[in-house]
């Protein structure tokens, strides 16, 4: 009982610690998958605002390059109409973004001269400071230019950024940040209209949008907003833990096999070790039967006291026979078990008439069907009963059919044994009409000292071993046997030999 308890306690301790394995296990798992989306996430992200910087920074550039030209071209134009007689008078703003426009006249005169040369040395000495007014004059006009195009211009989003710049710019800010995935994407403004969008864009919710303010510094221009998904984002989240995860469940699942395993041979050790125990005390009680019966007549013969003539020599010499040749039955059956777990059986075979051997069987079966009230039915219809096989084995195999078919019947036994040729061989059937098996025991009932349980009763003798050797003796033949049972109403056990035996030693 103590042992069953330890067993148990060990049972549950094993059974929670793999329980636990495996929760922790799809915790981490799940805690994995959930960090690596939010990095692929921020990722996107940065690139994203990567992307709106990097178009924003490229229109900065592209506009003021345009602007410095345009103003170089107006600089040389203006200078190349002037004549000498002309005043030029520019006002520059030093400081735009102040409220208060300052102004600086820088005046340049060109005064007349009487000699050509007198002019050139005043150009001359003057032209540095000519170019620094000029400089500070493109600035304050660029300047200028920018603030009127930020307070009184409205620009197309499409001639912004083109579509093609757009795609570039966004996959190469991906690819920095490691992120090689199909995408498409959308413009929209703030009311939620689309713009521009990719070739396969889906508007619907089904996938998780990034979305990233372009032109962030705009104040007075309308806001648009790009929108980027991914449709393969799942699968790229979950390839990239593949190999860590596909790991983590091998290394649970084979220490769970392990450990299922480990306790499968634990419960049938426990199981043997139980029917192992039934089977010695079943078997000391029939050897123990004929050894005493045997003891008994054996003394009665050898008592000088009692008269020769009240000794009834011949029943008592029966009777020593009778129990000598049971004794040697239970003793040939567990050499039999012995010979087949040493792997180490031969059979002899020879060519049989298989009629003529169950005939001789019935025949020394009828007796002990009379005494219980039975009968005993023949139909030998195979036409061919010739049949290669070990003739002990094969009468043995018979034998533990009747004598199961007698044994477990709980009224007049009805027995029917019948032949029929079949797929190059024969098929014995023994039908009864005996307790019959339950479902639950029929794939049981040919196990090594199996017995069919009948609660605390037990008025059938026997190891458990009879069917077990019929099983082994007829997959020795290369044959095969199966069973045919209703509860209470009985039982037809089917053996299938071949004509011809190969290979076998």
């Amino acid at each position: 009982m103590m042992k069953k308890l330890y067993f148990w306690i060990l049972f549950i301790i094993v059974a929670i610690s793999l329980i636990g394995l495996i929760v922790l296990q799809a915790i981490w798992i799940k805690n994995t998958i959930t960090q690596n989306r939010l990095y692929f996430e921020n990722q996107v992200n940065i690139a994203l605002i990567d992307v709106a910087a990097s178009l924003e920074k490229e229109e900065t550039v592209l506009y003021i390059s345009n602007e410095m030209q345009s103003l170089n071209r107006e600089e040389n134009q203006s200078i190349s109409h002037q004549t000498p007689n002309l005043k030029v008078n520019k006002e520059i703003l030093l400081h735009p973004k102040s409220h208060t426009k300052s102004k600086v006249t820088a005046k340049i005169s060109v005064l007349p001269s009487e000699k050509k040369q007198d002019d050139s040395l005043r150009l001359k000495s003057n032209g540095t400071t000519s170019e620094y007014v000029i400089s500070i004059y493109q600035k304050a006009k660029l300047v200028e230019r920018i603030v009127n195009r930020m307070i009184n211009s409205q620009y197309v989003i499409e001639e912004r950024v083109p579509k093609r710049l757009l795609e570039h710019t966004l996959t190469a800010e991906l690819l920095l940040k490691g992120i090689n995935l199909p995408y498409e994407y959308a413009i929209k403004d703030d009311n939620g209209e689309i713009h521009m969008n990719s070739e396969n864009y889906n508007d619907s919710g089904k996938f998780h949008k990034f979305i990233v303010r372009l032109f962030p510094n705009d104040i007075f221009n309308r806001p648009y907003f790009l929108y980027v998904y991914f449709p393969l984002a799942n699968q790229y989240i979950y390839k990239s833990n593949s190999f860590i995860v596909i790991s983590s469940i091998a290394l649970t699942l084979i220490i769970t096999l392990v450990i299922a395993y480990a306790i499968y041979i634990i419960l049938k050790q426990k199981k043997l070790s139980e029917i192992k125990t039934d089977f010695i005390n079943n078997m000391t009680h029939e050897l123990k039967t004929p050894i005493s019966t045997i003891s008994l007549a054996s003394q009665l013969l050898a008592d000088p006291n009692v008269p020769l003539e009240n000794k009834n020599i011949d029943h008592l010499a029966r009777l020593l026979l009778d129990e000598s040749k049971r004794l040697s039955s239970h003793v040939e059956k567990v050499l039999h078990i012995a010979v087949f777990e040493k792997n180490s059986l031969r059979l002899r075979i020879k060519n049989i008439n298989l009629h003529e051997l169950i005939e001789q069987a019935t025949k020394n079966f009828s007796i002990q069907v009379k005494n219980k009230n039975g009968k005993l039915f023949t139909n030998l219809e195979a036409q061919n009963p010739f049949i290669e096989a070990d003739e002990a084995h094969l009468t043995n195999i018979i034998v533990n059919l009747l004598d199961n078919a007698i044994k477990y019947s709980d009224k007049d036994p009805i027995i029917h044994i019948s032949t029929q040729n079949f797929n190059q061989g024969v098929v014995i059937s023994v039908k009864d009409n005996g307790v019959g098996i339950s479902k639950e025991h029929l794939n049981k009932i040919f196990d090594q000292f199996y017995r069919v349980p009948t609660g605390n009763v037990h008025n059938v003798k026997g190891f458990g071993l009879g069917l077990s050797y019929v099983k082994k003796m007829v997959e020795a033949h290369h044959g095969k046997i199966w069973v045919e049972s209703s509860l209470g109403i009985g039982s037809t056990f089917n053996v299938y030999l071949p004509f011809y035996q190969r290979n076998i030693q």
